[in-house]
């Protein structure tokens, strides 16, 4: 396996003993020094967060590497503190294994459930921070051995915060800015929001001073905010669910938003109970009134966890995410990663907008709740082996286009 930084499976592994010391073949020198260059950083930023006892043993542990023995010591347990985690089970369960992305870091808060299930769906390893609280000296120095200890080379920052902003503040004066990225999800629309818009200036401001390489925001036409933005749209992927049940298909529709306005929810309620194939419209969230008849189809449930989320949706017909504004939902290739369809806005990706499923669940106008609930006719009355086989080749496209776009951002 080629690693950008550390050497090919041919430079670790065609090794000959000689007098005691491990005898490599030639390497290509750009990537030796890349690779010093990488150690060097992340010697330096762990040297400015420890304490004189811990400098030893990092001392040793890069004396290790420079001598390249083979034997390397077990990476760090679940760091302690409440205020990350590093590859938590629910940020790794559902991530899609690919080649080349295995000393990527995504960086995120756990709090944003949406942004953290993107990032817990794309391949690599996974920081959770809080979302308000900045981190400890000592944590920033727990973060970065164990990036040194998992050979991380590129670290993806999704979305802003305190303690991320401590990051990319400590990596990049440490001289690692070449290696730091920035993904921003979120638009222009949601600048009405005064934490938004701060988010959002601060991150702008990391790409215009060069603390990061490179930043991008997941909407169409937002290239220009800065010259350092990435093009075209970073795909998010759907989840990898293996379902251990056969899918049951109720008469229901799912509608999973949150009460943002953005969410547009009670068209989304109002259109699937206008819809006669269905006998009831399941949503979260509280405070959804509709006029008689259509009252009597809604029943609000609790907010379930993703494992109960994803049972839910294989059991229902079709959910329904027709947003106002919205960048790549990860709940539409949720529920499709579980063979249900999804009715979405029109999302102006920079892919596949002319597939035939794209077609199906698009609705063309989202203050239309007859316009929804034809949608939803037009796709309970489809065939659901075509159905299913149609959403198993969009996901597909999806994925590999996300990995492709991810790949050319990080320049691997």
């Amino acid at each position: 396996m080629q690693h950008a930084l550390w050497g090919s499976s041919v430079d670790r592994n065609d090794r000959t003993a000689n007098g005691g010391h491990t005898a490599y073949g030639p390497t290509n020198r750009r990537e030796e020094m890349e690779r010093l260059q990488l150690e060097n950083a992340l010697l330096r930023a762990s040297l400015e967060v420890r304490h004189a006892a811990p400098l030893r043993k990092e001392r040793e542990g890069f004396f290790r590497r420079k001598t390249k023995v083979v034997l390397r010591s077990q990476p760090e347990t679940q760091p302690s503190g409440a205020l990350f985690q590093w590859d938590a089970d629910q940020d790794t369960r559902y991530a899609n294994d690919m080649h080349g992305f295995e000393s990527v870091l995504h960086i995120f808060s756990r709090q944003w459930l949406g942004i953290r299930a993107a990032a817990g769906s794309l391949p690599g390893h996974k920081l959770a921070l809080d979302a308000s609280e900045r981190l400890k000296r000592d944590q920033i120095g727990s973060v970065v051995r164990l990036a040194d200890q998992h050979r991380i080379s590129n670290f993806i920052f999704h979305g802003m915060s305190p303690a991320i902003s401590q990051l990319i503040n400590h990596l990049s004066a440490s001289g690692l800015s070449s290696r730091l990225f920035l993904v921003y999800h979120g638009n222009v629309v949601q600048w009405c929001y005064e934490p938004e818009r701060a988010l959002a200036f601060q991150a702008l401001e990391f790409a215009r001073t060069g603390k990061v390489r490179r930043i991008h925001f997941m909407k169409r036409g937002h290239e220009l905010l800065t010259p350092n933005s990435f093009k075209p749209i970073l795909l998010n992927m759907p989840p990898r669910i293996h379902l251990d049940h056969v899918k049951e298909v109720s008469n229901f529709a799912l509608v999973p938003g949150s009460s943002d306005w953005r969410k547009n929810l009670h068209c989304n309620v109002l259109g699937a109970a206008m819809t006669p194939e269905l006998d009831k419209v399941i949503h979260f969230a509280r405070g959804i009134e509709l006029p008689a008849p259509y009252e009597a189809k809604l029943e609000q449930i609790p907010h379930l966890d993703r494992p109960s989320t994803f049972l839910l949706m294989s059991n229902c017909r079709a959910t329904l995410n027709v947003s106002l504004a919205e960048c790549h939902p990860m709940v539409s290739l949720e529920s499709e990663a579980v063979g249900t369809p999804c009715l979405r806005n029109p999302l102006l990706l920079d892919a596949y907008e002319e597939h035939p499923y794209v077609r199906l669940v698009e609705v063309a106008d989202p203050a239309s709740p007859v316009e929804i609930s034809k949608k939803l006719s037009t796709i309970l009355a489809m065939d659901r082996p075509e159905l299913a086989e149609t959403i198993a080749d969009y996901l597909k496209c999806i994925s590999a286009t996300a990995h492709d776009c991810y790949g050319e951002f990080l320049g691997l």
